[in-house]
């Protein structure tokens, strides 16, 4: 992302090259299974429709999302994308999902018999996966209502069952494999009735973890975006970085200080630059004392407490930083980054949450090829390309 330089006070660059490569790589090191991209919640903060457009035109199978909310923005976008939302089913929009050609999630036989009702009504055939709970507690059918249920689902003429699927909690293997164990007491059941339903239950972790139980499709998500576990056999690329420029720097005596509450006093004669970024986009007050920001290939650490809207670093060892120097807040490659596991446990969390906390306020700067190609401004509801 080292191309032509975005003239805003703060933006993140989304780097849609890297998702491709983070695609890529996960289907080759995966045998070339069929994935389902997963881009609920904006993506993973990434923006969810130029997000959802490169993991389909880089060969995934799927575009899933948490909610039929999601599924239905994209479908304004994407006439033919085929999308998957995983969440429960919202009743009230079960009857757009299916006009829609949004496949849903079941865990109940009422919900299937709703949606199949609908889609007789609209002389349509509905899809489905459905969600078995193996021990995970969220969402899903018992074991046991599975095996009583899914024969009269299977049978429901305006339904169409695409998938079996659980989520596994990935604590430790033995709890993993008891999960699968009755994962598959529900298939085994099924098959014995003489049904066969694709099945699906690694996610970006398990897939690696367990190959043996990749079955016929993987939903990788944080994958995709750069975070990487421990069995990842490839390095993703980082796809995401958070910058802003200083837009004021100014001398601090000693045992000044600096801030609300005044939480940080400075121990020499300081220099503190104020960057226009808050934890309104992101960088939440638990920051304060851990955060730091890298600015010409060193750290500058965070003086004093998040604002809402702005930020003080201390640039006093950064002699050569000005005012419109640019900082790297989260993401990047190279001198000038902040990693997502370093950002998360500065805020003792799992490194999915650092890139789904930027506000709305900031545009996204979209790369390809290392050049701006698009420009989404949320806040003022723009949108347009290079």
């Amino acid at each position: 992302m080292n191309g032509q330089p975005w003239r805003g006070d703060v933006w993140q660059e989304i780097d849609l090259d890297a998702l491709r490569h983070n695609l890529a790589q996960t289907r080759a090191h995966a045998n070339n299974l069929p994935i389902a991209a997963v881009v609920k919640a904006d993506a993973y903060g990434h923006g969810m429709p130029r997000a959802a457009r490169a993991f389909y035109e880089g060969g995934a199978k799927l575009i899933a999302t948490a909610s039929i909310r999601e599924a239905l923005s994209l479908r304004a976008r994407f006439r033919d994308m085929p999308l998957w939302a995983m969440g429960a089913v919202s009743e009230d929009l079960l009857l757009p999902a299916i006009k829609e050609r949004i496949a849903v999630t079941l865990c109940s036989l009422d919900e299937a018999r709703r949606v199949s009702s609908i889609a007789a009504a609209l002389n349509a055939v509905a899809c489905a996966h459905l969600k078995l709970d193996t021990g995970f507690h969220r969402l899903g059918m018992t074991a046991e209502d599975a095996i009583r249920d899914i024969p009269k689902i299977l049978e429901m003429p305006a339904l169409r069952l695409d998938g079996l699927f659980t989520h596994l909690a990935l604590l430790d293997e033995a709890h993993d494999r008891a999960q699968i164990e009755r994962f598959e007491r529900v298939n085994g059941a099924i098959e014995a009735s003489g049904f066969t339903i694709p099945k699906h239950v690694a996610d970006s972790i398990a897939l690696f973890r367990y190959p043996q139980w990749r079955y016929g499709m993987a939903r990788v998500g944080a994958l995709l975006y750069g975070s990487r576990s421990r069995e990842t056999p490839f390095k993703p690329h980082t796809a995401m970085r958070l910058r802003a420029r200083i837009v004021s720097i100014r001398d601090i005596p000693e045992g000044d200080g600096v801030g609300y509450d005044e939480t940080y006093f400075v121990r020499r004669p300081s220099r503190i630059a104020t960057l226009p970024i808050g934890y309104a986009d992101g960088l939440i007050r638990r920051l304060s004392a851990r955060g730091q920001a890298a600015l010409c290939g060193m750290r500058a650490p965070y003086a004093g407490l998040p604002c809402m809207d702005q930020l003080m670093i201390d640039v006093t060892d950064i002699p050569q930083a000005r005012v419109g120097d640019t900082a790297t807040l989260l993401g990047g490659e190279g001198a000038d980054a902040i990693s997502l596991e370093e950002f998360a446990n500065w805020i003792g969390s799992n490194r999915n949450e650092p890139m789904c906390l930027t506000g709305r306020r900031v545009p996204r700067v979209y790369y390809e090829n290392g050049k701006i190609i698009a420009v989404d401004d949320p806040l003022l509801g723009q949108s347009y390309e290079l």
